[in-house]
């Protein structure tokens, strides 16, 4: 594996990443309180390393800490996973799923 880097966005950071980002930025949108999402960010973290994407940058937003950033972008639930491409919301993968399911959701998105 390759340990890449998650950010860790608040609302401060948030619109930052999002102008410099050139390519996607994937964002995982949680919450501390939230028990599906303990289970999905080992697979997020996973997608994360081992997806390779050119030109894709992997985030992380607590809503509980942000809550105006997934109120901003139409997150209705959590865990929910957000693609961003040129700026803009391009998909929001909602739920708590396996691994191999979120990579074939990811491909379809993306039209990998």
């Amino acid at each position: 594996m390759a340990g890449i880097s998650v950010e860790q966005l608040d609302t401060d950071s948030f619109s930052t990443a999002l102008a410099r980002e050139r390519g996607l930025l994937i964002v995982y949108f949680h919450a501390p309180w939230c028990r599906p999402c303990k289970t999905m960010k080992p697979v997020f973290m996973k997608l994360a390393d081992e997806l390779f994407i050119h030109d894709a940058n992997f985030a992380e937003v607590n809503i509980a800490v942000s809550p105006t950033i997934a109120q901003m972008y139409g997150i209705r639930s959590v865990p929910s996973i957000a693609i961003f491409r040129g700026h803009m919301l391009a998909a929001i993968i909602a739920g708590d799923m396996p691994f191999d399911q979120l990579v074939q959701r990811m491909k379809h998105e993306l039209s990998l």
